[in-house]
Order: C-alpha cells, then sequence, then structure tokens
C-alpha cells in the first residue's frame, strides 16, 4: 500500500508540475517520464498484482495524456470577447460624460454627440480631430480592448476602422478591439445601438451582448438590450442577420422583422416597420402601443431625468410621436395631456401618478 501511495504521489506531482507551467505544448520527455515510472512501480510489485497495476497505470497516463491535450487546446483557443470584458476594469465618468477607455489605462471625456472615428493605420479622431496616432514602433495588438460608455442623458457615434457605423444611445456601453481579426470582427453592446456594417464575406461581423448573439456579413441592425430591461430586441432594416439565443436556439431575420429575446430564449419574431425602431438616432421616439411605463424608462434615459411613477398606471398604450427636441419637461407635460395621468416636479424629479 506503501509504495502503491508513493506511486501515486510520484504521478501526481508530474500533473502538477505540467499544470503549473502551462506550456502550450507538452513538455519535451513528459510521455517518456510518465511510461518509466509506471514500469518503475511495475517491476516493485508482486506479479498477481501485475495486471491490476497496469490497468490503473495506464488509466493514469491516459487521465495525464487527456490533461496535456486540454492544455494544449485551452492555450490555442481564441479568448472569448464576453471574458475580456470581464476583466475591463469599471470606467465611471464624474462629470457623467461620455468616456472612450483605451489600452495602457489610456482614458478621453468627449462631448455629448461627438463621433469617434478609428482608421486602419491606428489614428484615432474625434469629430475629425486626431486625439492618437500611432507610433511607428507601436505592434498591433489585435487582443487589446477599447470601450466607449455613454451614461444617460447623452448620445455618441462610432465609427470603426472597417467602416462600420455604430450610433450609440444614452446608457449603453461598446467593447471593441483595437484590430479586428482577418477572420471575424467581434464586438461586445450593452444597452441600445444601431449598426450599419461594412460587408465582408471572409470576416462576418459578431455582436456579442449578455444573454445573445447576432451574426451578419453585412447589414443595418438596431440591438435593444439593456441589462435592467425584461426583454431585449434585435431589428432588421436591411441585410440578413442570424440571431443567436443563451441556450443554442437561432433565428434568421429579413428587413422589417423584430426578434424579441428574454433571459437568453429567442421568444419569436415578427413584421415591423424598422425605420420607426431606429427614428432615435434621429431625435425622435415613434410610440405604437406602448405602454406608459416604458415610455417614462426610455424618456428617464435619454434625458438623464429621475421619473417616479407612484399608484397603478393606467394600462391604456400610447401611439404617436415624441420630438425629443422639445425637451422633457414639455414631452411629459404633453402625455400628461393624452393620458390619465398627473405630473409634479419637484427638485429636478418628476412624479407621475393615476388620475
Amino acid at each position: 500500500m506503501d509504495k502503491r501511495n508513493t506511486h501515486i504521489r510520484s504521478v501526481g506531482s508530474l500533473l502538477l508540475h505540467y499544470l503549473k507551467r502551462r506550456e502550450a505544448t507538452a513538455p519535451a520527455g513528459l510521455e517518456d517520464e510518465l511510461w518509466q515510472c509506471i514500469e518503475r512501480n511495475i517491476k516493485e510489485n508482486k506479479r498477481r498484482r501485475i495486471i491490476y497495476y497496469l490497468k490503473w497505470s495506464f488509466s493514469t497516463a491516459a487521465v495525464i495524456l487527456l490533461f496535456v491535450g486540454l492544455g494544449y487546446y485551452y492555450s490555442n483557443e481564441e479568448p472569448d470577447i464576453k471574458a475580456q470584458v470581464a476583466l475591463l476594469p469599471t470606467v465611471v465618468s464624474e462629470e457623467n460624460e461620455i468616456v472612450l477607455s483605451g489600452g495602457n489605462n489610456e482614458r478621453l471625456t468627449i462631448e455629448n454627440g461627438a463621433t469617434v472615428s478609428y482608421t486602419s493605420q491606428g489614428t484615432i479622431s474625434v469629430n475629425k480631430t486626431i486625439v492618437r496616432q500611432k507610433e511607428k514602433e507601436e505592434k498591433n495588438e489585435e487582443n487589446v480592448y477599447n470601450q466607449i460608455i455613454v451614461p444617460k442623458g447623452r448620445h455618441s457615434s462610432l465609427l470603426l476602422a472597417d467602416g462600420t457605423r455604430l450610433d450609440i444611445n444614452a446608457g449603453s456601453r461598446v467593447v471593441y478591439p483595437s484590430h479586428f481579426k482577418k477572420d471575424k470582427r467581434e464586438i461586445y453592446i450593452e444597452g441600445e445601438v444601431f449598426l450599419d456594417v461594412k460587408r465582408n464575406e471572409s470576416a462576418p461581423f459578431i455582436v456579442k451582448t449578455s444573454h445573445f448573439d447576432i451574426e451578419v456579413l453585412g447589414t443595418a441592425f438596431n440591438v435593444h438590450a439593456y441589462k435592467d430591461d425584461v426583454k431585449s430586441s434585435v431589428v432588421l432594416l436591411r441585410g440578413i442577420v442570424n440571431v443567436k439565443g443563451e441556450h443554442g436556439d437561432k433565428m434568421n431575420l429579413v428587413p422589417n422583422e423584430l426578434a424579441s429575446i428574454r433571459n437568453g430564449v429567442i421568444l419569436g419574431k415578427e413584421r415591423v416597420n424598422a425605420e420607426e425602431y431606429i427614428s432615435w438616432t434621429k431625435g425622435v421616439f415613434i410610440l405604437k402601443n406602448e405602454l406608459l411605463g416604458d415610455v417614462f424608462k426610455k424618456l428617464e434615459r435619454y434625458f438623464d431625468r429621475e421619473i417616479i411613477l407612484t399608484g397603478k398606471m393606467p394600462v391604456e398604450p400610447l401611439c404617436g410621436k415624441i420630438d425629443l427636441n422639445e425637451g422633457i419637461q414639455e414631452i411629459i407635460r404633453f402625455i400628461s395631456l393624452t393620458a390619465p395621468i398627473v405630473v409634479e416636479e419637484r427638485d429636478s424629479i418628476f412624479y407621475v401618478s393615476p388620475k
């Protein structure tokens, strides 16, 4: 029994040694060392136990070689962007301004409505003014991730180096690499973003969210994926997209179709007028049978003003058009004239209650 325990400790130490080293390929001579250890163990045991130890030793070797294979596989597998997002530092703007964050802890605050542009040469511009230019000695770091954080009450645009344009709504975040890989383009989104993707058949464009993914080649679509919303959606303006749920369910969309997602499950799709769902990019909300609570939530995000609903809100849906340039006071006054509610503003907070 003591010899058997010694053997277990010996093989275990080899496995521990390998895992600590975490090399991409098996260390030279590892397999020979393992088999030599097994052979020594067999010779030292009595003949009546040879078969037992052969079985046990082969199983041990197989397990260790499996670990070697897994180590090789995982060390060469491309990191998932969601894993990269989890490692990024939390970025908070003290002045509630839009923040552009990059590698080497670079951070830039930009004005509301600004367009951030990237070129294939690594130049970054804000409203056509160069804010960073890659030095000649710098290398292309494909796995350096940037993020743009657009707080409530703000909006921005992003032009990626491949020609893809993103309009980013209030309360949103986009994470993207400094340079896309040759065979795929992948970004991460929280919030609401309208994307006009530059077509590239050799490099699909993949949008990942916390609960679902979207894959396209070249198309225009709107993603609504706020973490604090019960439902998310994808609306297609042109082209074709493939929506993939958290549990492997998939759905293709054609223009003027909307897919609804809840808790990572695709609920279904319906025909819509896609233009109405991207009207926010032009400063307009189109309401089609929207509940009051949902309308006020959108306004709260867009204007960064707190709206507190007290009592049971009317269930009658709202229809119409809201010009966001009118300002939140005028918009809420207009809603109070059409819906059976009473609105009071105190200390910059709107209190809404049923009549």
